[in-house]
């Protein structure tokens, strides 16, 4: 209802989203490591595999903190955490849309955010609420609801546009 009673007045509105947090992973079987420089070619590979909006959305950039599960050579998901206020580890995650649905995203999340646990950091997990099986990703670790949040941009023309898939 929130996102709706914005819906003419924004440019943009997204959401609602799943917040939750993690204080302890339920890490399953897994083959992910983290990712080095070394790893660029394969995750510039994921990215041009990927969807631009699915890229923004989930992407992350070799520069942060990144766990990837690796298939045949090819690197199926990724998972990347960006720093907010030095105590949260705001986690992102994709996986290339030939691998999905084979608990890749599951293994790459759970390897970061072990990782981020050990240095100190709370691990953050958002996605569209609309988006279920990411949802599942989350439960399944052990990621608590917190809260739901709504994003909403607004434009100086009053212009809307459609929210990303």
């Amino acid at each position: 209802g929130f996102a709706a009673a914005f819906s003419t007045l924004s440019a943009l509105t997204i959401g609602p989203a799943y917040v939750g947090y993690a204080s302890f992973i339920h890490e399953p079987g897994s083959s992910a490591r983290a990712l080095n420089e070394s790893d660029t070619p394969a995750l510039q590979h994921l990215q041009d595999e990927c969807h631009p909006a699915e890229w923004d959305h989930g992407g992350s950039p070799i520069e942060h903190p990144c766990s990837g599960v690796f298939v045949d050579g090819r690197l199926a998901s990724v998972a990347g955490y960006e720093i907010w206020n030095g105590t949260i580890a705001h986690i992102s995650i994709i996986t290339h849309p030939d691998f999905r649905g084979r608990g890749y995203a599951r293994d790459a999340v759970a390897h970061l955010a072990t990782r981020a646990l050990a240095d100190g950091l709370l691990p953050q997990y958002r996605t569209l609420e609309s988006n279920a099986p990411s949802i599942r990703v989350a439960q399944a670790l052990g990621f608590s609801h917190y809260a739901s949040s709504v994003a909403v941009r607004f434009s100086a023309d009053g212009k809307t546009q459609s929210p990303p898939r």
